[in-house]
């Protein structure tokens, strides 16, 4: 199956990615080897070399990567995949996980991307074709330094009006993740309509102090982009809001970002995903740490 961009779709223009510590060019050299190839014509590629492990690459199943046959811009990715692909769904799923991957990871200017992906032992594969505009479209803006050849690092902690906020109770854990996401819609999203969170009763914390219970919230808004893309843009607002990173979630080619505060102050966790069925749902998902009933 052939997977592409919706060409037709265009980008919203989510803040860039000025958070992210770069990776040196011979750190990325070593990588780009080590993935089984280069990104520059006239090295050596190395074919059906294995991702590293831990790596985007083999945290989404690909047991066999090869970047050898990428012409400057136009990047060609092919390799295996321990994922199942047996029926039209599945491809298509991991055909955009695929372009996610290497919009998110590749450090070279992308203007084209190419896969051909198998699955092991199995008689189907995936094959995608995306344009840098499709996937800025579906994927917002990349890394800061991606382009010219730096690697996406790892983000940093940053001491933000949020990283001092704390609670005790389960109210002051619902206020502050309400407050937290609902400022995320209104200042990132510039989202002005009604803000309306499905409140769940507190839940008992398994293991937890007696008394003590954990507040959980979760709300929808239909956005006129694809909310996939968004995605990026909340990631570097709950950096710059002093909230930890929870995973390399985005960088694996998920549709979902996660954050947590330190755990003094209370709140436990709060997310933002989308669902591949709905492409225009932004969902805002959070929960509070173990606290006083």
């Amino acid at each position: 199956m052939t997977t592409t961009g919706p060409a037709t779709v265009q980008a919203p223009p989510p803040p860039p990615s000025q958070h992210r510590r770069v990776w040196t060019i011979a750190a990325v050299g070593a990588l780009l080897l080590a993935l089984g190839g280069a990104v520059a014509i006239g090295v050596a590629p190395q074919t059906d070399t294995r991702p590293p492990a831990g790596s985007p690459w083999e945290l989404a199943g690909l047991t066999a990567l090869d970047l050898s046959a990428t012409h400057g811009p136009n990047v060609v990715v092919r390799g295996v995949t321990r994922e199942p692909l047996g029926d039209a769904g599945a491809q298509a799923r991991y055909g955009r996980r695929l372009a996610k991957l290497a919009w998110r990871n590749i450090p070279t200017r992308l203007d084209t991307l190419t896969f051909d992906v198998a699955e092991h032992g199995g008689p189907h594969a995936v094959h995608g074709l995306w344009t840098r505009d499709q996937l800025l479209a579906a994927f917002g803006e990349r890394h800061a330094g991606l382009d010219a050849g730096d690697g996406p690092g790892r983000p940093p902690q940053i001491d933000g009006p949020y990283r001092h906020r704390t609670a005790t109770t389960t109210s002051d854990g619902t206020t502050l993740v309400t407050e937290l996401l609902t400022s995320t819609a209104r200042r990132y999203l510039g989202y002005s309509g009604p803000i309306t969170p499905t409140t769940n009763p507190p839940q008992t914390c398994v293991g937890g102090k007696p008394g003590t219970a954990r507040a959980e919230l979760i709300f929808s808004l239909e956005v006129p982009d694809q909310a996939e893309s968004l995605l990026p843009g909340i990631e570097d607002l709950w950096i710059g809001l002093g909230l930890d990173l929870a995973g390399g979630d985005l960088d694996s080619g998920m549709p979902t970002v996660g954050a947590t505060l330190p755990p003094a102050a209370g709140l436990g966790h709060i997310a933002a995903f989308t669902d591949p069925d709905h492409p225009h749902t932004l969902h805002l998902a959070g929960s509070s740490g173990c606290l006083l009933l």
